[in-house]
């Protein structure tokens, strides 16, 4: 009998132990920043031309086969794709470091957003009834700042790419300036 009673109890200890209360469980500190709408992680670079020039941090976009640029950008972004745009949306956003997430490019891919949260969020709403591979935009009329750009696809697909807009900078010599507006 003295067995069977240190046995349960040694049982029960071991259970108690390896639990965990239900208020870590669910905290919301522990998800991943790059997964929401209005945080930037990270860009690609871009020239004037589109020519990839270079990455800082870890972008957490999804852009497929389109491209934004120049980025950094003075106000004036060019897009080119080779599927139909029928609508694009500049949501603003803030940057941060996810320290906590080590492959943000791949699991990006797999995020999802909905049409109604970036009308709620967007500083600009344009719908394109033309798209011919190219486009000229024009937003000089935002802040400086960090934004995602989300594509809509005629085929409904959701594409987006992080950008620094700067309406009154007249070039971008060197990108370290990003590290200080980040946290």
């Amino acid at each position: 009998m003295k067995r069977t009673l240190l046995f349960l109890n040694i049982l029960f200890l071991i259970n108690l132990v390896s639990c965990k209360s239900d208020d870590t469980q669910n905290d919301p500190t522990d998800e991943p920043i790059y997964q929401e709408l209005d945080i930037v992680t990270g860009l690609d670079f871009f020239d004037e031309n589109g020519a990839p020039l270079g990455r800082w941090k870890s972008p957490n976009h999804n852009p497929g086969e389109i491209s934004t640029y120049p980025n950094p950008n003075n106000g004036n972004a060019f897009i080119y794709s080779p599927n139909k745009i029928i609508r694009i949306w500049l949501i603003p956003t803030s940057c941060a470091t996810d320290s906590t997430t080590t492959d943000i490019l791949t699991l990006s891919q797999d995020l999802t957003y909905t049409v109604a949260e970036l009308e709620n969020l967007q500083v600009k709403d344009i719908t394109l009834t033309d798209f011919n591979n190219s486009i000229a935009l024009n937003f000089n009329d935002v802040s400086a700042g960090f934004y995602k750009i989300f594509f809509e696809l005629e085929n409904g697909d959701l594409n987006w790419q992080n950008l620094y807009i700067d309406p009154a900078a007249s070039n971008f010599p060197t990108f370290d300036f990003l590290d200080n507006l980040c946290d």
